[in-house]
């Protein structure tokens, strides 16, 4: 009877392995790899997809492309393809050469915002009309991050990086997702793919932007064309923590990103080491006066009063393992002048002892009286937070803060 018990299980067992397998698709199995040819688009842009899988194989179905804050799948194309193996070398910094490829317009359906092909890849819709915010989607922390055979462009010795390559969603964007509803249910929103910051036109006639999660990595063109924006008084909500850092160079002709000018440096540094900028004078914060390790901070509010705190009942926020950007100071609680800025207000900061000369917490600046303000959040890991994803303290004072910046 038990040896019959156990024919019976293993049977059961081997029918729910071949379900299994039968259901998993064969693009799944092979190792299925999306590539747009541009980060981002505009209505009416063609969209060029090209397909790569891990092994030969041939696929006939649909592919969908999901509005990836809506959740709402927006079309389903046709694909038909046969033996697209990868034989490219060097993935990282020679991207993926052009295979089997379809087309697709940008029409009335795509309006601006983060669309997911698949899960395998993503791409930005914007638009060059007015919006009260326009979201800065980390694309550059994405394309570096993304790991091929166990590599990527940040643990791997390489000099350029290729843009012709699948780039998934970062986990920074999924946590933001509540708040970009909401976003989208109060104001007028536009989204742009970081790169896009090089462009002024593609988010000048925004009154507020908001740059969240990894923006450690910058082009000077990416710089020169925010502070053109902040210096015409338009405002900035921020949540990073290693905002600006680091150096990169935009070669479009290339299709690739390169860690120096001359694209002979091997692997990623610092502007300050690049070419002697520095970011606190330039933008009046820094991690490196931050939290150099993950920890828990208590902010205690100390503009109980700024629109910022409006229905938040706590006098203490309570931000657990984090990573923080810092703020120099000249005594309790005083943002360091010595750089400059116009306006400098710490509205929330750690606990201040005799031998600090930085804090952590929430800031708001103002280069001079005719800029534009920024108020940094203080850490990149904000929508990590519970108070936060419970809709509580944190949540509302994001709502607060972009709140504030539009009407300014």
């Amino acid at each position: 009877m038990f040896k019959e018990l156990k024919v019976i299980k293993l049977l059961v067992i081997l029918v729910l392995l071949i379900t299994l397998f039968y259901s998993i698709k064969p693009e799944k199995l092979a190792g299925l790899y999306i590539i747009t040819d541009r980060p981002s688009y505009k209505k009416g842009d063609t969209v060029n997809l090209f397909f790569k899988t891990g092994t030969s194989i041939n696929y006939e179905g649909f592919i969908s492309v999901k509005n990836y804050i809506s959740k709402e799948v927006v079309s389903k194309i046709a694909v038909d393809f046969k033996n697209q193996e990868i034989v490219e070398a060097n993935i990282i910094e020679n991207g993926f050469q052009t295979g089997y490829s379809i087309q697709f317009v940008l029409d009335e359906k795509y309006k601006p915002g983060i669309y997911d092909v698949e899960g395998l890849t993503s791409f930005v819709v914007s638009t060059e009309g007015k919006s009260d915010v326009t979201i800065v989607y980390p694309y550059i922390s994405s394309l570096l991050a993304e790991p091929f055979k166990d590599k990527n462009a940040l643990n791997g010795k390489v000099k350029v990086v290729s843009k012709s390559r699948s780039i998934s969603m970062d986990s920074y964007t999924e946590k933001w997702i509540p708040f970009f509803q909401w976003l989208e249910e109060n104001y007028t929103v536009n989204y742009i793919a970081d790169l896009q910051l090089e462009n002024l036109s593609d988010y000048e006639k925004s009154k507020c932007l908001f740059i969240y999660g990894n923006s450690s990595f910058w082009t000077n063109e990416m710089k020169k064309s925010f502070f053109s924006y902040n210096q015409a008084g338009s405002n900035t909500l921020v949540a990073c923590t290693f905002l600006m850092n680091n150096g990169l160079w935009n070669d479009a002709n290339r299709n690739q990103l390169s860690y120096s000018e001359k694209g002979d440096r091997v692997g990623f540094s610092s502007w300050i080491g690049l070419n002697s900028s520095s970011v606190i004078k330039e933008l009046g914060m820094t991690y490196a006066l931050g939290s150099m390790g993950v920890t828990t901070s208590k902010l205690e509010i100390i503009n109980q009063d700024h629109m910022l705190f409006n229905n938040v009942r706590e006098d203490v926020l309570e931000v657990s393992l984090a990573k923080f950007v810092g703020y120099p100071l000249s005594s309790k609680s005083n943002y360091n002048n010595s750089w400059k800025f116009y306006k400098a207000s710490l509205l929330a900061a750690t606990k201040y002892t005799d031998m600090d000369n930085r804090t952590q917490g929430i800031l708001e600046l103002k280069k001079d009286s005719l800029s534009g303000t920024i108020i940094s959040l203080g850490t990149g890991e904000w929508a990590e937070q519970e108070a936060f994803e419970s809709k509580g303290s944190l949540f509302q004072i994001a709502k607060n803060g972009i709140a504030y910046l539009v009407q300014l």
